[in-house]
């Protein structure tokens, strides 16, 4: 018999196994509950969050368009190589990375270290790392296997930019570098989408027609194990076959003639006394396009595209370095003599003077207790025009100019682009400065004088003009009036951009037969017996130009006539010479600035000689 205690134990032990089967029956429920709607309900969402872990999207860098010159010879281009490049995403221990990177390919773990510092400091914590470019291939191989243990660490085949004439026109192309804190904050601004391992346009035509350079990046899906490593299963799924293709970048045409820069550059550095130049040239078609364009010194861009040295980059980046800058159109210098035949013209169209007028050119002029004088002690005596300009008589236009008066010859030199830019497409153009009474006031609360009137007539004082600017100048006097806008963009894939343009014609304002007269003038320069670049006719081809030699300083009239080499070198005269060719029939000119040179004929008419004679024989 059970007696009533065993009873009551009984019940209660029923009763929790009871209520044990019951919450775990309730459990279950819950349970299957619960894998019901996951797999049913949620099945298709939690089946595309599992594949994003699965697949990691990788980016196709698309190659940048290549830059062509006017026969479609390669300017800039690519060629495939190894990049080594650490992944900063994930957390690791980079002394250990670095230390077994730094076994395969031989370098010191410092160095490796301090390129992950530079990128951080220049671009952000999370930016990869290019360790090293141009990686060799059997490096290349152990980095692949021992990226099966060290994910992070990878081997990336890229197209790195190459620049075949090297520092030869650098600052027209510039050069391209990985993506900056600047270049994402303007990307976002423009609304315009890109990867931190985007390369991007940081200067010259790079930056100018990066988004037409750049392409399309593409990409593909690369399965990964749970350690985020390319898996070597290959499962049947559609993304592991995803893939879009980058599309390459649009290619640029320029009107620049390869072989003609090339022999610009060599033009430039001619062993001679005054070797090595620095200054720049500018050679151009009198329909506005740009055959040769050059800045001495320049840079190598192909260092730039890869990882620059700190050192080398401090040297170039420094103030007095100016290598980035193109000194034919973002640099400004007094023009010297070769601003006088537009005085000439302003006196021959305002009835001042005509072809025969003679005016006394003594060694000195004097207005009120100012002596100004000309480069000749001697004086040249009574001359007219054509041989004020063929022999660069000073005293010739002082008088004219005296006679002009500044707004006349403000206005007239305005006429041909002096005080403005020239519009031509490349970033950083300066407008040179044209002095005037009204901006002498505005800027400086002085009145103007006549003895800065003086100093206007033959390119000295305040007025300042570029290269390029002179160019569009003395071509308005080849093409008898006709004011071009300079180009070097003939096409962006295969479309044209650019037909020749003229800004102005001039012959409303100044009569044709003034344009005549000056051009015979600057013929005698080159082809007379006493010509200032008589030296450089060529038997072949009649050239013509005028000579311009820039003082730097302020000089009296003792040290007017020292010997300019016995000057310092930062004190020496810039020379100028700006011509254009056939005389009678002018197809280029040719225009020459050299820094420090101390004369115009043989600092620059030497170049330019050399530069027309090259042309002329390779032309066809």
């Amino acid at each position: 018999m059970i007696d009533q205690r065993q009873e009551i134990e009984i019940k209660t032990h029923t009763y929790k196994f009871y209520l044990l089967i019951s919450f775990t029956s309730l459990l279950f429920v819950l349970l299957l509950s619960r894998l019901g709607f996951l797999q049913i309900y949620q099945g298709e969402q939690l089946k595309k969050l599992s594949d994003s872990n699965r697949f990691k999207k990788q980016v196709l860098i698309a190659p940048r368009g290549r830059i062509l010159d006017r026969k479609e010879r390669i300017l800039v281009g690519n060629k495939k190589v190894s990049q080594l490049i650490i992944s900063m995403s994930s957390q690791f221990p980079l002394d250990d990375r670095l230390k077994k990177i730094s076994d395969i390919i031989k370098a010191p773990v410092q160095t490796l270290k301090d390129r992950v510092e530079i990128s951080r400091k220049k671009y952000s914590p999370f930016h990869p790392v290019v360790l090293m470019e141009n990686l060799p291939v059997m490096s290349a191989h152990k980095i692949k296997q021992l990226r099966w243990n060290y994910p992070e660490i990878q081997v990336q085949a890229v197209e790195k930019r190459v620049y075949s004439l090297k520092a030869n026109g650098s600052q027209i192309f510039g050069f391209i570098g990985a993506i900056s804190k600047r270049d994402i904050q303007k990307l976002k601004e423009q609304n315009r989408r890109f990867y931190l391992s985007d390369v991007v346009g940081k200067s010259g035509l790079e930056k100018l027609y990066n988004q037409e350079l750049k392409g399309k990046n593409g990409f593909s899906m690369v399965e990964v194990d749970a350690q985020n490593r390319p898996s070597t299963q290959s499962l049947a799924h559609p993304f592991s076959s995803f893939r879009i293709d980058p599309a390459r970048g649009e290619d640029l045409s320029l009107t620049l003639d390869k072989n003609l820069q090339d022999f610009t550059l060599k033009a430039m550095r001619r062993k001679d006394s005054l070797y090595p130049r620095t200054g720049s040239v500018v050679v151009m078609k009198t329909n506005g396009e740009i055959l040769a364009l050059l800045s001495e010194p320049g840079f190598d861009p192909n260092i730039l595209s890869s990882s620059i040295d700190e050192e080398l980059w401090s040297k170039w980046s420094a103030k007095d370095s100016k290598i980035f800058i193109n000194k034919a159109f973002q640099e400004n210098y007094s023009p010297g003599s070769v601003f006088k035949p537009f005085v000439g013209l302003a006196g021959l169209q305002e009835g001042l003077i005509t072809e025969e007028t003679l005016i006394d050119s003594q060694a000195v002029f004097k207005l009120g207790n100012r002596v100004f004088h000309d480069h000749n002690r001697s004086g040249y005596g009574k001359i007219d025009l054509m041989t004020a300009i063929e022999r660069s008589a000073n005293t010739f236009f002082y008088q004219l100019a005296n006679k002009l008066g500044v707004d006349k010859i403000y206005y007239y030199a305005s006429l041909f682009g002096f005080g403005a830019k020239t519009q031509i497409k490349l970033p950083g153009e300066i407008a040179g400065l044209l002095p005037s009474p009204e901006w002498r006031k505005k800027y400086f609360n002085k009145a103007w004088r006549k003895g800065d009137t003086i100093n206007l007539s033959i390119g000295q004082g305040e007025l300042l003009t570029t290269l390029l600017q002179l160019t569009v100048a003395y071509n308005a006097i080849a093409t008898e009036g006709l004011i071009v806008k300079p180009f070097l963009l003939k096409k962006k894939g295969e479309r044209t951009i650019n037909q020749p343009f003229i800004l102005d014609s001039l012959t409303d304002r100044i009569d044709r037969k003034h344009f005549i007269t000056l051009k015979k003038a600057l013929k005698q320069v080159v082809q007379g017996e006493k010509g200032t670049a008589r030296w450089y006719k060529l038997p072949f081809v009649s050239f013509s130009g005028k000579t311009g030699t820039a003082q730097v300083i302020s000089l009296d009239s003792k040290s007017l006539y020292k010997e300019c080499r016995q000057l310092a070198k930062e004190y020496r005269h810039h020379g100028w010479f700006i011509s254009f060719a056939p005389s009678d029939d002018p197809e280029i000119v040719v225009s020459v600035f050299t820094e420090h040179s101390c004369s115009g004929s043989k600092g620059s008419a030497s170049v330019a000689r050399d530069i027309i004679q090259y042309y002329f024989k390779n032309k066809d």
